[in-house]
């Protein structure tokens, strides 16, 4: 499970001609903005800094670290909790049927 997580979040960072949108000042925060892998179909949306992402259609959750999702499928990881360390991060997540990781 930790490896599925680690490779999806890895895809979506990784291919900087997928991003969406990040913020202008994504040199000195790297884990915030949404960020899409073309190939794969998923995406991320994060801010480990301000912790105000708000998952569409799952508002309920209120404002968490970000989560990451698919095109091709409706599951969810909600990305609860996170601690960043220079240009490390490691965050927490929870599926939509409540399964936990860590992902450093």
């Amino acid at each position: 499970m930790r490896k599925i997580l680690t490779t999806i979040l890895l895809l979506a960072l990784t291919n900087a001609g997928s991003i969406i949108s990040a913020s202008d000042d994504t040199p000195e925060k790297p884990f915030k903005g949404r960020f899409y892998n073309d190939e794969h179909k998923i995406y991320i949306d994060i801010n480990l800094y301000d912790h105000n992402v708000v998952i569409p259609m799952q508002e309920v959750l209120g404002e968490l670290d970000g989560y990451i999702a698919s095109d091709q499928c409706g599951t969810t990881w909600c990305i609860v909790s996170s601690e960043t360390k220079g240009n490390k991060a490691t965050i927490d997540v929870i599926n939509n049927y409540g399964s936990e990781e860590d992902i450093a």
